[in-house]
């Protein structure tokens, strides 16, 4: 028997980008948005441990349930918050891109993916009210052989690393989704994605209760 889902209180705030829906954070501070076949998820944490180590995301979405036949736990794609030490939002977009291809992409025993840039580019997002600076970064990942694993042979996989003055660490929103199939995000879609974050004025926030799909 399937365990059954509690209802939660969420916070709920409009979408900036028409037809799709937000991601908020559980207090509502931050959102962004997500086509409307993603499921958002925003109190789950999801992500990868290796070699001891982990990269955990929050404010989570995915998408593509029962991508694969063989384990019908495994996401087509997904995205959610991170943060990276220091001040240098194009390094962290960089780096964060190529942490989140080598944890997802890698076969168990295999080698890890090649990782192309294939857009980098300045812009702006909305904090507290304000354009704040961010650095957005695309990549195409080829998989190495997947060796019967729930692996694609490509994926795109996307951040966007804000700005801040503190220069305690950097907040990231990454995006990452297989390729080749049908509801795959293109580059100008996933660009859209990580440009929609932003910071919500408590005056748009609102509180609903639902019921979580998972």
């Amino acid at each position: 028997m399937a365990p059954r889902r509690m209802p939660e209180t969420r916070v709920v705030v409009p979408a900036a980008v028409s037809g799709w829906q937000p991601v908020v954070q559980t207090e509502g501070v931050y959102a962004y948005d997500v086509p409307p076949d993603w499921v958002p998820e925003p109190g789950m944490v999801h992500g990868w441990e290796s070699d001891g180590s982990r990269f955990a995301l929050v404010t989570s979405a995915l998408v593509g349930e029962g991508f694969c036949d063989r384990d019908e736990d495994v996401q087509r794609g997904g995205s959610g918050m991170t943060a990276t030490p220091g001040d240098d939002a194009a390094a962290a977009a960089v780096a964060t891109v190529e942490e989140l291809a080598r944890r997802a992409y890698t076969p168990d025993g295999g080698s890890e993916p090649t990782v192309e840039l294939v857009e980098q580019r300045s812009v702006e997002v909305s904090i507290e009210g304000r354009a704040g600076d961010a650095e957005l970064v695309l990549a195409e990942v080829s998989v190495s052989a997947s060796g019967g694993q729930c692996l694609p042979d490509t994926a795109l996989v996307g951040a966007l690393a804000v700005e801040v003055p503190s220069g305690g660490s950097t907040p990231v929103l990454v995006a990452y989704d297989a390729q080749g199939g049908p509801g795959a995000l293109s580059k100008e879609k996933m660009a859209r994605l990580l440009a929609s974050l932003r910071t919500v004025p408590e005056s748009e926030r609102e509180t609903t209760v639902v019921t979580p799909t998972r």
